[in-house]
């Protein structure tokens, strides 16, 4: 899968409305943010690889035994709701480059700083964490703040792994583990 963006949003670069300059995820800055690296990470071919996405949906279902006297087995069922939503995005990191700047260590240092930060804040309290991807729409997710504090959803960043592919070091590995929060469906 080629062409996805993983971002984060912050109270200076919120979602708005659709005359927010960054509305648009592909809009946000690839200076400033944390550390200088930036607001977004993107995966474009042939450098940096977006290769599979996983989708987990968990529902709060309850299994209840109930004895019951004639020997016979029954178990209810209680739906809670939903348990959680996790969002697997992994794929590869390319040395060197093809198209130069930023840098490999640039990108690995971007995502590391992702996973690090706060997750939510004043304007995101669901998470800041936001996904695009125009080959697979239906898994991209903006955090939805605008000014009016009304945010109802966002992803966080839960896990990441980094490491070498193959046996020459030609190539980085990962894996990002996202999680939904707020109001679904």
């Amino acid at each position: 899968m080629t062409d996805a963006i993983l971002f984060y949003r912050d109270a200076t670069h919120i979602k708005g409305a659709g005359s927010s300059t960054y509305y648009n995820p592909s809009a946000l800055p690839t200076t400033g943010g944390n550390n200088n690296k930036g607001y977004k990470l993107t995966f474009t071919f042939s450098d940096n690889l977006l290769e599979g996405i996983d989708f987990n949906y968990q529902n709060n279902v309850l299994d209840i035994p109930v004895p019951i006297s004639t020997g016979l087995r029954k178990i209810n069922k209680q739906d809670n709701g939903l348990k959680s939503i996790t969002l697997t995005i992994n794929g590869e990191f390319k040395i060197p480059h093809s198209g130069g700047a930023p840098s490999l260590d640039d990108d690995i240092e971007r995502l590391k700083l992702m996973a690090s930060m706060v997750q939510v804040d004043v304007k995101h309290p669901f998470g800041k964490i936001g996904f695009f991807s125009p080959n697979a729409p239906e898994f991209s997710l903006d955090p939805n703040a605008t000014t009016s504090n009304n945010a109802t959803f966002g992803y966080t960043l839960q896990n990441l792994r980094i490491g070498y592919m193959g046996q020459k070091t030609t190539r980085y590995g990962f894996s990002a583990t996202l999680t939904y929060g707020g109001t679904f469906g």
